[in-house]
């Protein structure tokens, strides 16, 4: 196909992370938006659509926030995709989300995982959505479900299912009779699973959004804005499916710090503000830069200080694109830089989401009912570059302190004449915000009038409150508490009682903590103070009946019959235990008590290894049978001109292709392919010819003998672009496989690069083509500069430029001009006619210069080249095609989509035949992690392969190599077997695997310690 005639919209779509520079308020002047993580989701209409009456009792919300089951609920939820991770470790990393003090859980629902062909829907095993959300539910979990159907997620195609290229006239996410009958059936089947598992039908789901970053003609995006017919369509069948629920489109605040800087006002709101897409990390990202994470922590506490009604932090847990499912912009590893990793370790920044999380959900009845502004009532602070800005509702108020310095300042909260702590200061750390409390119930008949101290969280367990505060060791800390005639109950110094108050003043210990109790009434009050080192390693567990003190992390709990607590734990590393460590300190509702935890040995005394297994011998097999002359493929899709991937019902990676070519006479013939993606490896007679990328290369030699010849084609695609804000014709767009048509000749042509351009800043363009694009243009002045395909012109400017190049003589009959990337977008024209509306961000696009060439020259290059953030210009290789021939079109093709493992075909193997497309099986032996023990985190390195596939006892671990910076597949341990291990690779250019090995990822592995109480 001629890319050439792909629209801007589209081509903006292949951006990658450079968009996370650009600003919010441009987005709203911008027609396109770069990509579906861009910097800045338009929030010009975040509006909700309220629940309907069935629902409203059990999720209601207005302008300050939200209500579940009538009582005010402070949304903090962590994306989890459940296609992402093997079914039976969901549980595992869901109660990782649990326990950093998150409430919701958000997820996308792909239309081509659940109807990957037309008819055929799969929602049971590792797809089984309902029992995914009924997970949800039972760890006391609330859910948010996005359901597209378009999905932007670094997801194949979008999450738009490969049939849908085949159904004539269909354009998606649009007033589409075609496309509402492709996406009528699978709502259809979708919908009675979202309908039981609605909070008003006892289930988790709390809202549902439809679509996913659509863009609205106006320019907006999200909330509930009618005015266009496909929104209107989708709104009704959602309410006709039995979505009762609060409903809202496309996506609302995306951003890695959707707050902002300023406090928003909630007084003419109708809905609560809240963030679906609170950025963690960035795709294409392995692992958390320090800079990432502390700009993480401070965006959060900017939701929570300046009057937001909750967040989801996208992704909160990272994941793996098994299979085929990864875009062309990932691999297999969808890390995403997230604080849960892909392989389930717990990175800083889920420590620093933990306590914002937790103080949220701890305060919610005051953060989901509170106006946020600039200042407090009668409050100032010491600190110098420290913002004031609160949140004040009938539940109390939170006053936050702002350190704006990249240094540590000292800061007292000033009310009238007295500061607090009294003591002397607290110190905030580079960039931090405090919340500090005040009038705020923490039981019956008690009020914290002040907190001049962190606050963790609280729990309430019966009569029992529990406060957690924390700070550094020997800061001074303050707690003032209205209640009548209390009675102390601990022994420690500095709680202060009297007839109307206890006051709380004492400094922050350095090592174990302390306890603090009084009585008033039934009611009992207790603080621990603790370093904020220690309040990253405490957990509530129980619903606030038990709070730990010490692990890493705390998974599972169980009381046993004989009273005994059970707690399995986790240390984020593999290396042994100090020779005196802390105890684990265990806090229960029964305040005479405190129990120190000691750890069981592992059950059958058998443990991981730290070591890593070894790989056995290797097989191998290369006997790809299709590709003999004698293969019967009478059932293949018949067709002239080769097929897109797809065509035959198989929507999987490769795809072969077989033809009859013809020969005048012996000898060395070029294979001539006009376009195509993304790999092709040819065989001629059953022998290898070569392999090659795509549209990149073009042209392969072929030793032919004089009459027919068999010839055969293995292709790949490495990743279907996801088709962002795209609404056009499915059937040729960003098509996989060999495309258009394929000729033979004598010669290959030549190529030349273009590298030297000249270059000017002109925001006028494309509008001035006529002048700037015209032959005898003079460039020579000051206002043009040269440029290479590496320069960055922009700078971070937005806008347009051009660019300008006197292409060399070639030969004929036909040349053609090679685009690898133009950033973000340009209009091309030769001689001052325009040859291609748009050329794109990464889009591989081969233009014909025949109608504007000019025998003899000049001929004049110019392109108006459009930035929307970050670096751009001419950014990839640029290369002028001549001598090239007509050719011969070869006719007469069969397709046939997918790959076959082999059964019974391996052997020893001895060598790699480099070049051609082989499988390699080698088996390994382990123990799989258990409970206590080393739980080391295994991947195969991906030493001396090219590309490929891997598959782990028979389940596919994706792609590789990795796009991110992760050498190696990870091995999820529930894939791992108790002693033999499969492991099977197919290399598309055959390297050998002699250099892969099983190797331990050091900094995601960890070891789990069983604790069991002991009274002390």
């Amino acid at each position: 196909m001629e890319r050439a005639e792909l629209t801007p919209s589209l081509l903006l779509s292949y951006n990658p992370m450079k968009y996370l520079a650009a600003l919010l308020g441009l987005l709203c002047l911008l027609c396109v938006i770069p990509h579906a993580h861009a910097f800045g989701w338009p929030s010009t209409n975040d509006n909700i659509f309220p629940a309907l009456p069935a629902a409203k009792p059990y999720i209601s919300f207005d302008g300050r926030g939200f209500l579940v089951h009538g009582k005010r609920t402070y949304i903090v939820a962590g994306e989890f995709q459940y296609p992402r991770t093997p079914r039976a470790m969901w549980r595992e990393r869901l109660l990782r989300i649990k326990r950093a003090g998150y409430n919701t859980v958000q997820t996308y629902v792909y239309w081509n995982y659940h109807e990957p062909t037309k008819g055929r829907f799969e929602f049971t095993g590792e797809k089984d959505l309902d029992a995914y959300l009924k997970l949800i539910h039972s760890l006391g979990l609330y859910a948010i479900v996005r359901i597209g159907p378009y999905v932007n997620a670094e997801w194949d195609s979008g999450g738009l299912p490969v049939w849908l290229r085949f159904k004539p006239g269909l354009r998606p996410m649009t007033d589409n009779t075609p496309f509402y009958d492709a996406v009528t059936p699978y709502l259809d089947k979708l919908a009675p699973i979202l309908a039981a598992n609605q909070i008003n039908h006892g289930g988790p789901i709390l809202m549902v959004q439809l679509e996913n970053e659509h863009i609205l003609p106006e320019g907006g995006g999200g909330g509930t804005n009618l005015s266009d017919p496909y929104y209107r369509w989708y709104y009704k069948k959602a309410r006709a499916m039995g979505l009762e629920v609060p409903l809202f489109f496309s996506g609302l605040n995306h951003s890695d710090d959707p707050a902002g800087n300023t406090p928003f006002d909630t007084s003419q709101r109708t809905s609560p503000w809240y963030s679906t897409e609170f950025w963690t990390g960035w795709y294409g990202v392995y692992g958390v830069e320090p800079s990432r994470e502390k700009k993480l922590e401070r965006a959060t506490w900017h939701v929570i200080a300046y009057g937001g009604a909750g967040y989801t932090h996208y992704t909160m847990a990272g994941g793996t694109d098994f299979d085929t499912w990864n875009n062309d912009q990932q691999a297999a590893s969808y890390d995403f830089g997230s604080p849960i990793g892909q392989a389930g370790d717990l990175r800083d920044s889920y420590y620093y989401c933990k306590k914002a999380a937790l103080f949220a959900t701890s305060f919610q009845n005051l953060l989901a009912n509170s106006v946020a502004k600039d200042g407090g009532d009668g409050v100032t602070t010491t600190g110098i570059n420290v913002q004031i800005t609160s949140r004040k509702g009938p539940a109390g108020e939170a006053v936050f302190l702002n350190n704006r310095s990249d240094s540590a300042v000292p800061a007292q909260l000033k009310i009238g004449t007295q500061t607090y702590p009294d003591a002397g200061p607290m110190t905030l750390a580079p960039g931090e915000i405090v919340p500090l409390l005040r009038d705020y119930q923490v039981a019956p008949g008690v009020s914290l009038t002040l907190a001049a101290a962190r606050v963790l969280g609280m729990r309430q367990f019966g009569t029992l409150t529990t406060l957690v505060v924390y700070g550094s060791p020997n800061e001074p800390v303050e707690l003032h508490f209205a209640v009548a005639h209390a009675r102390k109950i601990s022994t420690a110094s500095g709680l202060i009682l009297n007839a109307t108050q206890a006051v709380l003043k004492t400094l922050i210990p350095s090592t174990q903590p302390r306890v603090f109790m009084f009585q008033a009434g039934r009611q009992t009050v207790r603080v621990l103070t603790m370093t904020a080192a220690l309040a990253d390693h405490t957990w509530f567990l129980n619903n606030g009946a038990l709070i730990a003190c010490g692990p890493d992390y705390v998974g599972d709990v169980e009381t046993l019959p004989n009273g005994t607590v059970r707690l399995e734990t986790e240390r984020n590393s593999l290396a042994p235990l100090p020779a005196h460590p802390q105890p684990t300190l265990l806090f229960t509702s029964d305040v005479r008590q405190l129990l120190t935890l000691t750890p069981i040995t592992a059950q059958n005394g058998k443990l991981a290894s730290v070591n890593p297994p070894i790989l056995g011998p290797w097989q191998t097999d290369t006997s790809l049978p299709l590709v003999q002359p004698a293969y019967d493929d009478v059932d293949w899709k018949a067709s002239t001109k080769p097929l897109q991937m797809g065509a035959d019902g198989d929507y999987g990676a490769y795809a072969w292709y077989r033809t009859m070519v013809f020969a005048p006479t012996a000898g060395t013939y070029q294979l001539n392919f006009s376009d195509g993606g993304d790999w092709v490896s040819g065989f001629v007679n059953g022998k290898h010819a070569a392999s090659f990328l795509v549209p990149s290369d073009r042209h392969i030699a072929v030793d032919l003998n004089a009459g027919p010849n068999h010839v055969a084609f293995l292709t790949a695609h490495y990743g279907r672009d996801k088709l962002f804000n795209y609404y056009g014709p499915m059937d040729t767009i960003a098509a996989k496989g060999i495309l258009g048509t394929v000729s033979l000749t004598k010669s290959a042509g030549t190529a030349t690069q273009i590298n030297a351009f000249r270059w000017q800043a002109d925001d006028k363009a494309p509008a001035d083509a006529e002048t700037q694009a015209a032959p005898g243009l003079n460039t020579s002045g000051p206002a043009w500069a040269d440029a290479t395909t590496t320069t960055d012109v922009f700078n971070g400017r937005l806008g347009w430029a051009w660019f300008r190049a006197v292409l060399p003589d070639a030969p004929g009959p036909h040349r053609r001009l090679f685009f690898h990337s133009i950033d973000d977008a340009g209009v091309v024209y030769l001689n001052g006619k325009q040859i291609a509306a748009s050329v794109g961000l990464n889009s591989d696009v081969s233009l014909s210069l025949d109608a504007a060439w000019h025998e003899g020259g000049p001929n004049v290059l110019a392109v108006a080249v459009q930035n929307t953030g970050g670096p751009g210009g001419m950014t990839g290789e640029v290369s002028l095609e001549a001598g090239l021939e007509d050719g011969t079109p070869i006719t007469n093709w069969k397709m046939h989509g997918g790959l076959t493992l082999p059964a019974k075909t391996w052997q020893k193997f001895t060598e790699a035949k480099a070049g051609v497309p082989t499988f390699y099986r080698a088996a390994f032996a382990v123990v799989p992690p258990a409970a206590s023990g080393p739980h080391p985190i295994l991947r195969a390195s991906l030493t001396g392969l090219s590309r490929g596939f891997m598959w782990l006892n028979g389940r596919c671990l994706g792609r590789y190599p990795e796009r991110s910076p992760i050498n190696g597949l990870y091995f999820p341990e529930s894939l791992l077997k108790s002693g033999h291990n499969n492991l099977v690779i197919f290399d598309e250019d055959g390297n050998s695997p002699s250099q892969v090995r099983i190797i331990v990822e050091q900094a995601a592995s960890r070891t789990g310690q069983v604790l069991v109480t002991q009274s002390r």
